[in-house]
């Protein structure tokens, strides 16, 4: 492939264009003065709540109350969601979405992802009149307090350019398969990862522009992210 074919595919899949994320309006002063910062938890005053309580909805599982949930590509037991969500509450990276059709979905989703998966799970217990003691009914019902005061914050899209130095060292997440370097940033960058990997293992992926996301564990500067309405 030569620096025009190259040059071509840099124009189509990554200049003048864009990825996406939704967040909580919680955030939203603190991101337009310093930016998204991946290495900050916004969970961290409710960690070892939120490990509880995500161990409950495990333990109810193993005692035959599943309790399953619909994701955006499939729909979960209440184990493999617990698992997942406990791992969000270690991360230090942010994931943002190639179209903004993944948007529809997350903007259901009141608070965020692990808020409303959380609500979710309350409002199942609830709803089922699961046998409780009183410190596993104390827990669920602090969470249910905590998920309602956090999705009373509203939420707001912002979209980041594809050229962005930051996407360099970003992982480009196949949905259920392994991660590809990735792509965007510079020219020279796209140059040298697709020569490096070869156009076929983006090419599907980019033309339909979806079947990935963007992985971000670098922190973006305030001036980078553009508010969406």
């Amino acid at each position: 492939m030569n620096e025009k074919e190259l040059n071509e595919l840099y124009k189509e899949y990554v200049k003048g264009r864009y990825i996406y994320r939704v967040l909580s309006r919680e955030y939203l002063q603190d991101i337009k003065k310093f930016g998204l910062d991946p290495a900050k938890n916004p969970f961290k005053d409710k960690k070892v709540q939120l490990n509880k309580f995500f161990n409950l909805v495990m333990y109810l599982h193993s005692k035959g109350h599943n309790i399953p949930f619909k994701g955006l590509h499939a729909i979960k037991s209440s184990l493999d969601i617990s698992r997942v969500m406990k791992r969000n509450l270690k991360r230090n990276y942010l994931d943002f979405s190639p179209n903004l059709d993944y948007n529809k979905y997350y903007l259901k989703m009141k608070g965020g992802s692990l808020v409303s998966v959380a609500n979710y799970f309350v409002k199942e217990i609830i709803k089922r009149k699961i046998v409780l003691n009183k410190k596993q009914k104390d827990l669920v019902m602090d969470i249910k307090k905590w998920c309602k005061m956090k999705q009373g914050y509203g939420l707001f899209k912002i979209k980041l350019s594809r050229e962005e130095k930051a996407l360099e060292k970003a992982h480009f997440n196949q949905i259920k398969r392994k991660y590809l370097q990735s792509p965007f940033g510079s020219f020279e960058n796209f140059k040298r990862v697709i020569l490096k990997n070869g156009w076929a293992k983006y090419k599907s992926l980019l033309e339909k522009n979806k079947g990935f996301y963007i992985r971000v564990a670098t922190k973006i500067p305030p001036g980078e992210i553009r508010m969406m309405k």
